[in-house]
C-alpha cells in the first residue's frame, strides 16, 4: 500500500512537471521575411538535412547496406543531430 501511495505521488509530480513543460511556448523564435519560427523547427529541418547526408555517404562508403535495422538507426542520427543543434544554439 505504501508503495502505491509513493507511486502515485510520483506520477502526479511527473504530470505536473510535464504540463508546466508544455506551457513553455515557442522560445526562442527567429525572423525569417518577418515571419516568427519555433526554432526547434529549424533544430528538426537542419537534422533531416544532416541525416540525409549522412546517409549519402554512408551509401558511398558502402556502409549503408551493412545498417540493421536501418529506420531505428537513421531516426536515431536525426534525434541525435536535432538536440546537438538545439544545445548548441538555443540553450541558455
Amino acid at each position: 500500500m505504501i508503495i502505491l501511495r509513493f507511486h502515485m505521488a510520483w506520477s502526479k509530480k511527473a504530470l505536473i512537471a510535464l504540463w508546466a513543460l508544455s506551457m513553455a511556448g515557442c522560445d526562442p523564435q527567429f525572423n525569417i521575411s518577418g515571419a516568427y519560427f519555433p526554432a526547434w523547427l529549424a533544430c528538426v529541418f537542419a537534422g533531416l538535412i544532416g541525416t540525409w547526408l549522412l546517409h549519402l555517404a554512408f551509401v558511398r562508403k558502402g556502409i549503408a547496406s551493412h545498417i540493421r535495422p536501418a529506420g531505428f538507426i537513421y531516426l536515431c542520427i536525426f534525434i541525435a543531430i536535432a538536440c546537438a543543434l538545439w544545445l548548441l544554439f538555443f540553450s541558455v
